[in-house]
């Protein structure tokens, strides 16, 4: 990494998802459909994907956070580094990625 980049450091819980979002579990038996639907709308196999990681990141997740955040981003051209538990999601960067996508934030850094 180049001494002029910058970085982010992202923790999910309590920045983009609140500590009592738990609207997921309002939705958990639609959660399927939801999968089989964005698998069929992102080109991604969210059918793979754990329902709750995905039903977090769908209906917990502050859209308007998440917004900020790419906007940060395309602004600062920085690097993001997810120092939240998230970062052990299996699949690692690109399941975080297809996560993300969910919003319509592509981070690619």
């Amino acid at each position: 990494m180049a001494e002029h980049e910058r970085v982010i450091f992202l923790d999910i819980d309590g920045v983009i998802q609140g500590y009592s979002s738990q609207k997921r579990f309002d939705f958990i038996k639609e959660i399927p459909a939801l999968q089989k639907e964005l698998t069929e709308k992102h080109g991604v196999d969210y059918l793979s994907y754990d329902k709750y990681d995905v039903g977090a990141v769908y209906y917990d997740w502050d859209p308007h956070a998440v917004c900020l955040i790419k906007k940060i981003l395309d602004e600062t051209m920085a690097m993001i580094v997810i120092s939240s538990d998230w970062r052990l999601t299996e699949g690692g960067l690109q399941r975080m990625k297809d996560l993300f996508r969910l919003h319509d934030s592509h981070v690619d850094r």
